[in-house]
């Protein structure tokens, strides 16, 4: 997309950004949520808070506090570009797809990040993993919603728990655990590797078990069900479960 292409747009893209004002408590953090909106749909080759900033005419530093600290209704707005979706692409042979991503990082700080294996990559790399869900039918496909991937060392290595940079939450942490277990719990968990006479690593490895149909090199997997096995509707309609 072009600037020229944007502008012609603008119209459109302001229409649709006020059925969002609700989730916003401060008309400040309203206006800097048109801006950042405005700024991901601008072709810019990396789409970080400085490069953003420079070309919506915001100031770094400010950007970066809207979308750290800002008080919106991150649920709400998911919420509402479902419905959305819905009026624009709603079909009855709509499905929903569900997809990871990897992102290669050179650091440890970022939330959820550590070595791990990416299908972007094709490797085991030092990475964060992003699990995303989309819509598709005959009028289009976008994507409905999204969750990061958090390792199991981001729960239980008290000095990645406080870096001040990634810290996950204890409300979070805790609600998590509340609803899908102990990480890697327990729905379609093989433990075991290490009992005796069985082959495998330590006592404590554990492997999650997918049923799949393979044909050729084609593997054709179910996505197992994590946590909440006795209600599998909420994992994928119930808006306040915590990722």
């Amino acid at each position: 997309m072009t600037v020229e292409d944007l502008h012609a747009l603008l119209p459109k893209l302001e229409a649709f950004y006020t059925r969002f004002h609700r989730f916003f408590r401060r008309p400040e953090s309203r206006r800097m949520g048109g801006k950042y909106l405005m700024g991901l749909t601008l072709p810019i080759e990396r789409k970080n808070g400085e490069n953003i900033a420079e070309q919506v005419a915001a100031t770094p530093r400010k950007l970066q506090e809207f979308l750290s600290d800002s008080p919106w209704d991150d649920a709400g707005c998911v919420g509402e570009l479902q419905a959305f979706v819905g009026e624009q692409f709603g079909a009855p042979n709509g499905v929903l797809v569900l997809d990871d991503t990897g992102f290669a990082k050179k650091g440890t700080h970022s939330a959820g990040v550590g070595r791990q294996y990416s299908g972007t990559l094709g490797r085991t790399d030092n990475c964060q993993v992003g699990v995303f869900m989309g819509y598709a039918s005959a009028h289009g496909h976008t994507l409905v919603d999204r969750r990061l991937y958090v390792l199991r060392p981001w729960f239980e290595d008290p000095v990645r728990r406080a870096t001040p940079k990634a810290a996950l939450p204890a409300e979070l942490r805790e609600r998590m655990r509340e609803h899908w277990g102990d990480p890697p719990g327990e729905l379609y968990v093989d433990d075991s590797a290490g009992e005796p006479g069985r082959a495998g690593g330590a006592q404590d490895d554990k492997h999650i078990v997918l049923a799949a149909l393979t044909y050729g090199n084609v593997a054709l997997m179910i996505q197992p069900p994590r946590g909440f096995g006795e209600n599998p509707v909420a994992i994928y309609h119930d808006p306040d479960l915590p990722p």
